[in-house]
């Protein structure tokens, strides 16, 4: 699992497929996906995606990147996905956490 966490920080800012990952540690997908679970209590995935949005938040924060450069740079392919990650996972959108000032920023 440490090296599957690892594996997720170096390369979060890509895409990443099951297989590359799973075969970047050494076990089956189905095994990766159980143990990380079991050790992490989300999945691989859930565990990348708040990873993603903890980077995101950064970027919103220090720079005047655009929301759709920032969705990129964190490794979402599409804005509207990155958007709905980003709200379910904070509360709120990306635009309103620039923002709002009261919007606890990480």
């Amino acid at each position: 699992v440490k090296r599957a966490v690892a594996y997720l920080h170096q390369n979060y800012d890509r895409s990443i497929a099951r297989w590359e990952l799973a075969e970047a540690v050494g076990v089956s997908e189905d095994y990766l996906s159980r143990v990380f679970h079991r050790e992490i209590g989300i999945s691989p995935w859930d565990y990348l995606n708040r990873y993603r949005i903890y980077h995101a938040k950064e970027l919103l924060r220090l720079t005047t990147d655009s929301i759709s450069a920032i969705a990129q740079q964190v490794g979402f392919q599409d804005q509207k996905y990155f958007s709905r990650v980003f709200r379910k996972l904070t509360g709120v959108g990306p635009k309103e956490f620039r923002e709002r000032p009261e919007v606890e920023k990480l």
